[in-house]
């Protein structure tokens, strides 16, 4: 199965965006959309495809990683809208992010049972994606680890400028202080919460 440890925003922030991208995308064609309702905003750190064994074992290394941690402000830096009809939020970094993600990365990526779906139809991936797909299970880390939302994917390139545009003036910032264990589909989009990890404090499971 596949499943994603993410940043969750607060609440707040995640019907606030859903809501922008509900607005935003009305009229328009698309192949999905992150609005909060069938699909929940986030901030990916490490896609996984696992078993039930081994999502116990990341949880397990999360809960130990995440003591030392305090919460980490994030600010949005803008929409940007590409010819794969893709929409995201980019995110700030820090090196405090870039050091969670690596951390997480290192303790995780031997609980992997494969590597997840390759999610971009239109290319192939590239030597470096590859290697990285074989050695971690993902390409999303290291050196192509950019915090964003995904927000949403359309159908033609029309519907993704139309709805960029509309949204162009959006911004958010929120302290991150959860992480959780969520599951994802084929498109890397979380359908589910599993556990929450608040930083600097114990596992809470979800009801």
């Amino acid at each position: 199965m596949y499943y994603d440890v993410v940043i969750l925003p607060p609440p707040k922030i995640r019907e606030r965006i859903g809501r922008a991208v509900r607005a935003s995308s009305r009229g328009r064609r698309s192949v999905y959309l992150v609005d909060n309702r069938r699909l929940i905003p986030h901030v990916s750190i490490f896609h996984i495809r696992t078993s039930k064994i081994g999502i116990a074992k990341i949880a397990s290394a999360i809960e130990r990683l995440v003591r030392v941690y305090q919460p980490i402000t994030i600010h949005s830096r803008g929409i940007s809208a590409r010819s794969s009809r893709g929409m995201w939020l980019k995110l700030s970094n820090t090196k405090t992010l870039e050091r969670l993600h690596g951390e997480v990365v290192g303790k995780c990526k031997t609980f992997k049972t494969g590597a997840m779906p390759w999610p971009h139809p239109e290319r192939k991936p590239s030597k470096m994606e590859a290697l990285y797909c074989k050695r971690y299970g993902s390409h999303h880390v290291l050196k192509y680890f950019k915090p964003h939302f995904t927000l949403a994917k359309f159908i033609t390139r029309e519907d993704v400028d139309a709805a960029a545009k509309k949204l162009r003036k959006f911004q958010c910032a929120f302290i991150a202080d959860t992480i959780a264990l969520c599951r994802v589909d084929r498109r890397y989009q979380v359908t589910s919460i599993l556990k929450t990890f608040r930083l600097g404090k114990k596992l809470q499971e979800n009801n």
